[in-house]
């Protein structure tokens, strides 16, 4: 989800109070039929039909001639407020370039790519690194025990880095642990990814189970936050022998479990337990929020009526981030009327962008940041490795000789 190692939210009024926000956005500005003794499942239903909709990139039309209101803060964020696990850009990609490629098979080829695709932070930001990398020998099949695969991967990163001048122009995703891809204790994390690869593929042979706690072995893909964004991504493929990687080990981040207490009244539940705890509470959920969804929205097609716990995960997320952008929004727009579309842009467009969101146009086009700097297309042979480095790998070392030699950072 959107939200950055949250902190758990375990006071009731605070969670009630967020939850009641959402109700009324939905109920006032969108005019959705929420009473105001709707049940949290009810609203959490709308929000996630809501979405579906509207959203600029995937909602079907006669769904979005049904609304009353489209909702300018969807059109304004269409990549993070979604309410469908597939239709989430950095899943969509990950899912057709690396998880469904080839069939429901798994091998060290795939599993590699997977490995590269998480650590540039779902492929870069904008995918940019990922679209160089793919096609190289560094990425493209797995080289048992050949770690220049990593180091070429690294070098590529650094020296996109030294030209971009920011970390977060070229690692994507909004998690803080990105933030730290190249920090000293943690630069070489890639090189050990790579040699987890065939462990990796051994224990996803055996199941679940053992594909989960081999994640939770590798450094840098210990915690829940992280083990996620590997899991949800097979919990979103079109094979099923794929999704039961994923299904039934989903762990549920700090901000979703913060959202199924605020907007599910789940309460919060840690440790080893809190995976079994989180799906059998919100499965048991599922049923009502389809036939809520299927009421509220009866011109939303059938399929995008369906609703898995690998939806509502990063919808429980987003809700809270929606939340907080309704009341700036509603501040903003103060006395003017939603009828006026451009009060309501102006509104929305002054709201700024959250961290890892990428803003859209009126007409739905992703709006390029004026003088934003690309990740530079790189042929092969400028990062690759001929021979493994005679030099110490140390944070030092690297960024003195990898980065680009205009621009020398410390």
């Amino acid at each position: 989800g959107g939200v950055t190692m949250a902190s758990a939210l375990e006071d009731e009024r605070k969670a009630k109070r967020i939850a009641q926000e959402l109700r009324s956005f939905l109920s006032r500005e969108l005019q959705l039929e929420l009473s105001t003794n709707a049940t949290p499942t009810q609203t959490f239903a709308a929000f996630m039909g809501m979405m579906r909709s509207c959203n600029p990139l995937h909602a079907r039309k006669a769904a979005r001639n049904d609304l009353p209101v489209k909702c300018p803060l969807v059109q304004r964020f269409p990549e993070v407020l979604v309410g469908k696990l597939d239709w989430y850009t950095d899943v969509e990609v990950c899912v057709r370039d690396i998880i469904d490629k080839g069939g429901p098979v798994m091998d060290v080829h795939k599993m590699w790519k997977l490995m590269v695709w998480i650590w540039l932070g779902n492929g870069g930001h904008c995918h940019q690194p990922w679209r160089v990398l793919v096609n190289t020998p560094s990425c493209k099949r797995y080289r048992h025990g050949d770690i220049r695969q990593a180091l070429e991967i690294l070098r590529f990163v650094i020296y996109s880095v030294s030209v971009t001048g920011n970390l977060m122009k070229v690692i994507g995703s909004d998690g803080l642990d990105k933030k730290s891809r190249l920090a000293k204790a943690r630069i070489l994390y890639l090189v050990e990814w790579h040699k987890a690869v065939p462990d990796l593929v051994e224990a996803w042979g055996q199941g679940a189970d053992e594909f989960a706690k081999a994640l939770r072995q590798i450094p840098g893909l210990k915690g829940d936050l992280t083990s996620k964004e590997v899991l949800i991504m097979f919990v979103a493929s079109s094979f099923k022998c794929m999704r039961l990687r994923g299904d039934t080990v989903l762990p549920f981040g700090q901000g979703a479990k913060n959202g199924a207490f605020a907007f599910l009244g789940v309460r919060q539940m840690y440790g080893k337990a809190a995976t079994q705890y989180y799906h059998k509470a919100l499965a048991k959920k599922i049923p009502q929020i389809e036939e809520y969804m299927a009421d509220m929205f009866p011109n939303l097609p059938g399929r995008h009526r369906t609703v898995t716990l690998g939806d509502i995960e990063p919808v429980l997320c987003a809700a809270f981030v929606y939340a907080g952008l309704a009341r700036k929004f509603r501040n903003r727009l103060g006395k003017r009327s939603l009828d006026d579309e451009d009060d309501v842009w102006q509104s929305v467009t002054s709201l700024g962008a959250p961290a890892g969101f990428y803003v859209y146009d009126r007409s739905g086009q992703r709006e390029e940041v004026p003088g934003a700097v690309h990740v530079p297309k790189l042929p092969y042979r400028s990062f690759q490795l001929k021979r493994l480095p005679s030099w110490p790998l140390t944070k030092k070392h690297m960024l003195n000789r990898w980065s680009s030699k205009r621009r020398r950072h410390s």
